[in-house]
């Protein structure tokens, strides 16, 4: 059973950062010399190497994207609920401007739509950006019909796991 990863001192007179339990030198993830880099800066770059090999692409798990999550409820949501077509309409366009909401500054991956994102990944800021300037009836509305997605998404996930499971 490999050990758990931990963010090391190594080499002789000249140390540098480094991760890799057990490994050959060769094959270790160096950081950057200990002279040069503090500690806390080697941290967070041990913590980014860490997501890097331990996130859910590498444990067998696909990312979602903001687009697919929202693409399945609505499919999901036509289908189980008996409501008017102008309410499925109303709903379905105000989740595909959010799906085509262009991320602004100052938040990471500024530029791209909000629906590239994984959707673990967006959070409340993105929220805020997308409802911006519009009339707090809107926004309640607006706001609504997204926590219904990622609530959905939550329980259809912990089906999908216990569905493993068994």
């Amino acid at each position: 059973m490999p050990r758990t990863p931990k963010l090391r001192k190594v080499g002789g007179r000249n140390k540098y950062w480094a991760t890799g339990a057990g490994m050959p030198p060769s094959e270790l993830k160096y950081f950057g010399p200990v002279a040069e880099m503090p500690k806390q800066e080697a941290q967070v770059l041990f913590a980014q190497h860490l997501a890097d090999t331990t996130g859910p692409a590498r444990r067998g798990q696909r990312e979602v994207s903001v687009a697919e999550l929202v693409g399945e409820y609505q499919q999901w949501w036509i289908r189980t609920q008996d409501v008017e077509p102008s309410t499925i309409k109303t709903k379905c366009q105000t989740l595909d401007r959010f799906v085509d909401f262009i991320i602004p500054l100052p938040l990471p991956n500024a530029g791209d739509k909000l629906g590239a994102l994984p959707a673990l990944e967006c959070n409340d800021d993105h929220l805020l950006a997308f409802l911006g300037k519009r009339k707090a009836t809107t926004k309640a509305t607006y706001t609504r019909y997204l926590k219904s997605v990622w609530k959905w998404g939550r329980t259809r996930s912990e089906e999908h796991t216990s569905e493993l499971q068994s």
